[in-house]
């Protein structure tokens, strides 16, 4: 029997994506108060947003993660 890929059960808990998200926050805002433009990582945080009041846990963990690197890149390019 194959799994239909709408059977899928979410790979990330809610609480793990509600973590995630929230370190991305944290460490937008600290990029923000360090004089970095985060208006792009801000659209990405509301995609992350939209997706976990949709309970699209995966989805919400996949971009807090990017948000995540996006943010490590710039702190690195200094």
């Amino acid at each position: 029997l194959e799994d239909e890929p709408g059977d899928e059960k979410p790979k990330v808990s809610r609480a793990e994506a509600l973590d995630r998200m929230t370190r991305a926050l944290e460490t937008a805002k600290r990029a923000r108060d360090a004089g970095r433009n985060v208006s792009e990582i801000r659209k990405s945080l509301k995609q992350a947003r939209a997706a976990f009041e949709s309970a699209d846990y995966d989805t919400a963990a996949r971009l807090a993660e990017e948000i995540l690197k996006e943010l490590e890149s710039l702190a690195l390019t200094r």
